[in-house]
This record gives structure tokens, sequence and C-alpha cells, in this order.
């Protein structure tokens, strides 16, 4: 990542092998876009490291099965520049999504 400074998407769709904390945010700080779709061995440690990502806009979590409400509490709290957020097929719980929806309506949530 450290020659990536200029990146502005990444796409990780249905790569198992991602699964320990990023520095994403040393190596690529204009980050806007990131799909982890499908990414199976995702954890919240990953999440939280993702969203340090100060320009992040766009996050795709759907099918990351180990994602709890952790990482929505963690959204929540912390992601002051996320605009479009995808969930499904995890283990984050109705009452987290509602409370989600509830606290930060600026976030588009898109269920799949």
């Amino acid at each position: 990542a450290k020659s990536c400074h200029n990146l502005r998407i990444i796409d990780l769709s249905e790569c198992v092998c991602v699964s320990k904390p990023s520095p994403l945010g040393k190596g690529c700080p204009f980050l806007e876009k990131v799909i982890l779709y499908g990414c199976i061995n995702i954890q919240d440690t990953y999440i939280e490291s993702v969203l340090s990502l100060v320009n992040l806009k766009y996050l795709n979590l759907h099918g990351c099965k180990r994602i709890s409400d952790t990482s929505v509490n963690y959204i929540i709290n912390h992601s002051c520049s996320l605009s479009y957020l995808f969930l499904g097929y995890n283990k984050i719980s109705k009452t987290k999504l509602e409370q989600l929806r509830t606290q930060r309506p600026d976030i588009n949530l898109i269920l799949n």
C-alpha cells in the first residue's frame, strides 16, 4: 500500500486472504471507495481499520460473515464521511441496523 498514495478505489471482493487489520489509511490516504464484498474472513477489527480512512464515502461489507454489531457501533460513532454502506449476510442484528438508521440518517444503508 506504500506505493498507492493516490488510490481512490479498491475492490477486494471475495478475497479470502484478507483478514487482519490493514494500514490502508497510512498507505492510501485518499481512498473513497472500499469494496469488501464476500470477504468471509474479515472481522470487526479490520473494519475499524478501514473506517480510519478520512475520505471514505462508500463501503461494501455484503457477505462479510464475521462482521457484527461491533462494526456498526464503530460506524455510528466514528465514520464521519461515509455516505453509502452495503450490508447483508453477516452477524449484525436488526436492532443495531435500526439504531444505525436512526443515529446516522446521513448514511445511505443498502441491505441485500
